[in-house]
């Protein structure tokens, strides 16, 4: 025993290492026993990785994403009827087609009837379409108008000689709305002129509409005739004579709207390349009337026809609107251009201007120039008679039938010879060429207006029958209320001084 105290801390010192591993082991078997534990608990955990929607800020019922993309949509059907409405304000029809117009409304079949009488009046309508512009015209011995527009730069509808289809009375009077809205911003923009020799816009090359399936063809634009290339001769005999004045219309054009496109000079473009071929696929070579169409005259036989050409600009059916192309070349005045395409763009109807191209002015050079400058007096002897500066242009009686009676071609204008000779050779004058989109609405659905008409009725909160009382009603109970308690506290009106009421005795203790 005293051997064992003698050397214990040499055997408590050989305790100690196998004490220590014990402990060691021991400490970390529960450790390890909880460090699994918990990552047993932790995998049943369901851990979002962060991805997924936040329900309160999707599910309708929390007020998330799907009820204001609800309140959105309908806001945007309230939004295509009331497009719709305004839309139908121009869509105005000739009087003597009122009587005729389908009860299906849009698109829907006329009568046999009604062909015979669009065909009639269609020539007037192009004629009041022309004077929208207000072209320069002759007419009672005076100078009339503002801008040089030729009657054939105006695109008409060729109706089939055997066939009156309605599909034809629809599309060639929706183009009188669409070419209505372009040729009413060219007559905006010269609003405040007071003659042809402050217009803004001093010439219409070329207006068309065009359709596309919507994708780009991006080709190189065919040359064509017109533009200061043209050469128009001068010093014929007679006066301003009906070719003469056709010649100082279309600046030497001798394409026509019907021909294919040639844009003029370096400044024209194909619409194609924004809006894509026009051309139909897989359209026949014959075509007949339409079954169950009443305004088809078409005998039974098949007939040669051209090929099929898209309206529109890539139409979907089922979206709520449908685009016209069109393309405009013009003689502008070019510090005016910004002013004349948001004028386009501010149209009744919406118009999107896709390209626009400006380039010099075609009428200086070996063109018109010719005729509008010195030589004016030789080019157009009847024209321009010879005088001191703010002399009138007399001498124009033989031009009246330019101008048939009973409408409105602009004001009448006294120019003197050299304002008439520059009329298209200002230095400031430039050619612009402009394509751009006319939107076109759909009627609405007969669902899309019942499901408007429900959802007006679920808003409102009041069922039949029901009575809520106002809210106004409480709120003068309240005040009443309110009246009461400010009387009792309120001085006594009748004391001179207005004291308070006397307090009370248990107070007054």
């Amino acid at each position: 025993m005293d051997k064992v105290i003698k050397h214990r801390f040499w055997i408590l010192l050989a305790l100690v290492p196998i004490l220590s591993i014990f402990g060691y082991y021991k400490a970390n078997a529960a450790l390890n026993e909880a460090r699994q534990a918990r990552e047993d608990v932790l995998r049943k955990l369901n851990v979002p990785t962060g991805n997924e929607p936040n329900p309160k800020w999707t599910k309708a019922e929390f007020g998330g994403l799907e009820a204001q993309n609800e309140v959105i949509r309908r806001q945007l059907n309230a939004q295509i009827v009331r497009l719709w409405d305004h839309q139908q304000e121009r869509m105005v029809w000739p009087q003597e087609m009122q009587q005729y117009l389908p009860e299906e409304g849009y698109r829907g079949p006329f009568s046999r009837e009604a062909g015979f009488v669009y065909r009639s009046v269609y020539p007037d309508e192009i004629e009041d379409l022309y004077a929208v512009a207000e072209p320069i015209v002759l007419a009672a011995n005076e100078v009339r108008g503002k801008v040089f527009l030729d009657r054939s730069v105006i695109p008409e509808h060729e109706f089939d000689q055997q066939a009156m289809r309605s599909e034809d009375i629809w599309n060639a009077e929706e183009d009188v709305w669409f070419l209505t809205l372009l040729l009413e911003a060219v007559r905006n923009v010269n609003e405040d002129a007071p003659n042809a020799a402050k217009a803004v816009v001093r010439k219409i090359y070329e207006v068309r509409l065009v359709g596309g399936d919507g994708e780009s063809t991006v080709k190189k634009s065919g040359g064509g005739g017109g533009g200061a290339d043209a050469a128009i001769p001068g010093g014929m005999p007679g006066g301003p004579d009906a070719a003469m004045m056709q010649e100082l219309n279309q600046g030497g054009r001798r394409d026509g709207p019907g021909g294919d496109f040639s844009g003029g000079g370096a400044v024209g473009f194909d619409p194609s390349e924004e809006f894509g071929s026009d051309k139909k696929a897989g359209s026949g070579s014959s075509s007949a009337a339409p079954a169950g169409d009443p305004a088809a005259m078409a005998t039974s036989n098949s007939r040669p026809a051209k090929a099929e050409q898209l309206r529109y600009i890539k139409l979907d059916e089922s979206a709520p609107f449908r685009e016209r192309g069109f393309y405009l070349e013009v003689l502008i005045d070019q510090t005016k251009i910004a002013d004349f395409l948001v004028e386009l763009s501010n149209a009744e109807w919406p118009i999107r201007i896709v390209r626009f191209h400006v380039g010099p002015n075609p009428e200086t050079g070996t063109g018109q120039s010719g005729l509008l400058g010195g030589d004016l007096n030789a080019a157009f002897p009847d024209l321009a008679a010879p005088g001191p500066a703010g002399a009138g242009v007399p001498g124009l009686d033989s031009g009246d039938a330019f101008a048939p009676p009973g409408r409105n071609y602009g004001p009448g204008q006294m120019l003197s010879q050299d304002e008439f000779a520059g009329l298209l050779t200002h230095p400031d004058l430039v050619q612009l060429a402009v394509a751009g989109a006319i939107t076109f609405y759909h009627p609405p659905s007969e669902e899309l207006l019942a499901s408007l008409e429900a959802e007006e009725a679920d808003s409102s909160g009041v069922s039949d029958g029901e009575t809520v009382q106002p809210e106004s009603d409480s709120n003068e109970a309240a005040a009443v209320e309110d009246d009461s308690v400010e009387t009792e506290t309120s001085p006594d009106e009748s004391s001179p001084d207005g004291e308070l009421p006397p307090a009370d005795a248990a107070n007054e203790e």
